[in-house]
């Protein structure tokens, strides 16, 4: 990805100029084994301010970013990321652990999550998953391809989510996709074949596989209640 990121940051400054403070990749991209998984890069853009102007030109060239495959990058500007800690730790939790700056400055490296606010999120991501599949089933009438993307997104929610968990248990380190289930399976006491399935990239999906994915985000849910409830007191 040397060459894409080139010029993805030479694209940045030609429109941002001075506005443009830093861009980093974070997340599987920089994990072994995305080259063969069809996903995209992840980034965020570090502003000194967002103008929508400059977010539509950067929008019309979305279909070079696609083809360089660079998804749609997040944009910040340092007031928001501090800002945002109490509402979205899981989300900065998930920049900070694996992270490359490619150009300007790093944002992310000195940032504080507070544990009581990650629990928060811990709980109420559980909670919007087992919502979201339910209200998936409903709204897919009966086509299988919705359920597919369902699927695959859920599996991106959860395991940013028991990452944060594990974070809360101990785990500060980001963790791989293995030892994160493993270790998640453990405090869970039962395999977590739904999920395993759910974040595999050439996943087909089926109503067995739905099913499995409810059932072990239930399992998941119920755990992590249990055991969040034991760390507040």
């Amino acid at each position: 990805m040397r060459r894409p990121f080139s010029e993805f940051c030479a694209l940045l400054e030609g429109l941002a100029g001075g506005d443009l403070l830093g861009v980093t990749a974070f997340g599987p991209v920089l994990e072994p084994g995305f080259a063969e998984s069809g996903l995209s890069a992840t980034t965020v853009v570090v502003l000194q301010k967002v103008d929508m102007l400059f977010l539509r030109r950067l929008a019309e060239h979305g279909p070079h970013l696609g083809r360089l495959g660079i998804a749609a990058p997040l944009t910040m500007t340092p007031e928001y990321i501090t800002s945002s800690l109490d509402t979205f730790p899981l989300e900065m939790l998930e920049i900070q652990q694996l992270r490359t700056t490619l150009c300007g400055a790093d944002h992310f490296a000195g940032l504080e999550i507070e544990p009581e606010h990650l629990r928060l999120q811990c709980e109420r991501e559980l909670k919007r998953i087992l919502i979201r599949l339910r209200h998936g089933l409903l709204a897919a009438s009966g086509r299988s391809d919705f359920l597919v993307e369902l699927e695959h997104d859920i599996g991106h929610h959860l395991l940013r989510t028991i990452r944060g968990l594990l974070w809360l248990a101990g785990h500060k380190s980001f963790q791989h996709v293995a030892a994160a289930l493993e270790r998640c399976e453990e405090r869970a006491g039962r395999s977590l074949p739904g999920i395993r399935e759910a974040i595999r990239p050439d996943s087909q999906g089926s109503w067995e596989e739905f099913t499995a994915l409810y059932h072990d985000a239930e399992a998941l849910a119920a755990a992590a209640n249990k055991s969040l409830e034991g760390s507040t007191h």
